[in-house]
């Protein structure tokens, strides 16, 4: 899957360089960062075009698990990652229309948690959504290199409650006493009247 996007990605900057035009290529990454990539048309004769090739990791969903006080990092199946592009006409976001780019929008995450966007440039928004965790907005941004792929982690519902709990404890008990209170105010403005 690594190789399958290096190629995707030497691909999208191929069409990028040559202004969408398709040509045959044929590469080898190398380990130095300096690559050539060779280029031919039948009519036209072969061409070298040398660049860097950044190879870019997937984004990242996940959850925090606390191990001996350092959070362990796992990957969460199957939140819905949805990216809004700002509308600079209307001042809106939109879904980012990603099939004018030959990829998904919203992208469900793998079973690592993974999900990924190669964008025009432009101010973004993400949008993260998990039955059972804090629904998650990241931005706006703008991305490096055309490319989305944060890191973001979820926080279970549980969680939050769980955090809360104090709170929700100090509340309930006041509503208590206020209850014990209005209720023997009453029974007293009762004897009273007798």
């Amino acid at each position: 899957m690594e190789h399958l996007s290096k190629i995707l990605l030497a691909i999208f900057l191929l069409l990028t360089i040559t202004g969408g035009s398709l040509f045959a290529l044929q590469f080898a990454p190398s380990s130095n960062r300096g690559e050539s990539l060779e280029v031919g048309d039948e009519g036209l004769g072969k061409d070298i075009i040398h660049f860097k090739l950044l190879v870019e990791g997937y984004g990242y969903i996940y959850k925090c698990q606390m191990s001996d006080v350092k959070c362990q990092m796992s990957g969460i199946e199957g939140a819905r990652v949805t990216l809004y592009q700002l509308n600079e006409k209307s001042g809106e976001w939109e879904r980012w229309l990603a099939e004018e780019y030959d990829q998904k929008n919203p992208q469900i995450t793998n079973q690592k948690g993974e999900y990924g966007f190669i964008v025009p440039e432009g101010r973004y928004l993400l949008k993260v959504v998990k039955r059972g965790y804090l629904i998650r907005e990241i931005g706006p941004f703008q991305p490096e290199n055309n490319i989305v792929n944060l890191k973001i982690e979820l926080v279970p519902l549980m969680v939050v409650f769980w955090r809360s709990w104090p709170w929700l404890l100090v509340v309930l008990l006041l509503f208590v006493l206020i209850l014990l209170a209005r209720k023997r105010g009453s029974k007293e403005a009762r004897l009273n009247r007798k």
